[in-house]
């Protein structure tokens, strides 16, 4: 079947298009007008974002020399991910547009992404992997960029046995955490670091051949996969 491209530009229209996540360790932001990226900006860093997440926005703006207030359309990952870092985005997003009713806010997963980047580089099925810390992993499996299932919380143990009896590759940042270990395993990691961790140029390009749906700032909504140690706490789950 064929993917309808999501939106089509008028003679003489501008779109300039936000796209973040700071789900993970890696803040990716980037600036988009029509088809042309203006910036991207990647900091991979221990730091929680919220230190430095706003300087880089006004960053790339200032690098780009354009304004916040021409922005017509955002897409900004729900996760999963950080629980602290997947409110972060979300919390800006929803604090510099709350008057803009003019423009279109759309989401995305962050597994979903990985998916459709590792799917272009590999062009078979995978399996999309973003850290929980002490190898515990928020994951999905894919075909063709399809999800099989749900998206689950598993743990390492469980992906390299999927991998090695199903053939899955593998993408995201739970696969360079746990490099050795997988490599341990005979497995071997065709793709770099830099290919494994997501980009949020690849947002542009699900919005283009529309794999996003647009949502109102109001209902904009974190996908954590999982309740908050806080909240397992008060469930009292260890």
């Amino acid at each position: 079947m064929d993917i309808i491209p999501f939106f089509v530009y008028l003679k003489g229209e501008i779109m300039l298009t936000l796209l973040i996540t700071t789900s993970t360790k890696l803040a990716s932001l980037s600036l988009y007008e029509n088809d042309v990226m203006l910036g991207n900006i990647n900091i991979n860093v221990k730091k929680t974002h919220s230190t430095y997440i706003v300087d880089e926005l006004m960053s790339l703006f200032t690098f780009t020399n354009k304004k916040l207030s021409d922005v017509t359309d955002v897409v900004i990952s729900i996760g999963p991910g950080s629980f602290t870092g997947v409110r972060i985005s979300s919390a800006l997003i929803k604090g510099i547009f709350a008057e803009r009713k003019d423009v279109n806010i759309y989401t995305v997963n962050e597994l979903d992404a990985l998916a459709y980047q590792g799917y272009n580089i590999y062009k078979d099925k995978l399996i999309a992997i973003i850290d929980s810390n002490k190898e515990k992993v928020y994951a999905g499996i894919y075909e063709k960029c399809k999800l099989v299932g749900e998206r689950f919380k598993s743990n390492m143990d469980e992906i390299i046995c999927l991998v090695l009896n199903k053939g899955y590759k593998l993408i995201g940042d739970g696969a360079i955490t746990y490099r050795k270990k997988i490599e341990d395993n005979n497995i071997k990691l065709e793709l770099s670091d830099n290919f494994l961790r997501l980009n949020s140029c690849i947002f542009y390009d699900m919005l283009k051949d529309g794999f996003l749906e647009k949502v109102d700032l109001l209902n904009l909504v974190p996908d954590y996969l999982e309740k908050s140690q806080a909240e397992k706490e008060k469930d009292g789950i260890k």
